[in-house]
């Protein structure tokens, strides 16, 4: 979350060293947040949704990987997102 008011977008992909990246978009600004590694799977589909049991708000994004049970979390802190809590 980008401090100004607005809209916040999200674009997810696996980068070329196999990271996480997830990029938020708010009135023309931008916040990048790169996670860790994704072992096993090549060219893994990234998808990010708000959690729903989260502070409705300060939602927080789960990141899913195609391929894997386990999801991430990026945890909301009002102005921006962080991997850890």
């Amino acid at each position: 979350m980008l401090p100004t008011s607005g809209i916040s977008e999200f674009i997810s992909f696996e980068n070329s060293a196999r990271q996480i990246v997830v990029i938020e978009m708010v009135k023309g600004k931008y916040s990048v947040y790169t996670g860790g590694l994704i072992l096993g799977i090549s060219h893994a589909v990234i998808t990010v949704s708000l959690d729903e049991g989260s502070n409705q708000l300060k939602p927080n994004l789960v990141v899913s990987i195609q391929g894997l049970q386990t999801q991430l979390e990026l945890f909301n802190t009002g102005s921006s997102f962080s991997w850890n809590k």
